[in-house]
């Protein structure tokens, strides 16, 4: 899906916007663990960048409820 978005709006695949990391398509969604997936790859994101100071991650949770 990406690669095709990406060529329609001419955006490299290495360009800083793209999330080189995947989403929950590539990574995959294992149910009652989807948060503690979420907050790993996001501290991996900081081990392999130093230099980056804050992240973000979000999750929906079923029946409205939600975290940040």
């Amino acid at each position: 899906q990406v690669l095709a978005f990406l060529e329609h709006y001419g955006i490299a695949d290495d360009d800083a916007r793209v999330n080189q990391y995947g989403g929950a398509i590539a990574y995959g969604h294992p149910l009652a663990s989807s948060g503690v997936r979420l907050m790993t790859q996001l501290a991996r994101q900081f081990e392999e960048q130093p230099e980056v100071r804050y992240g973000l991650t979000t999750m929906c949770v079923g029946f409205g409820m939600g975290a940040t």
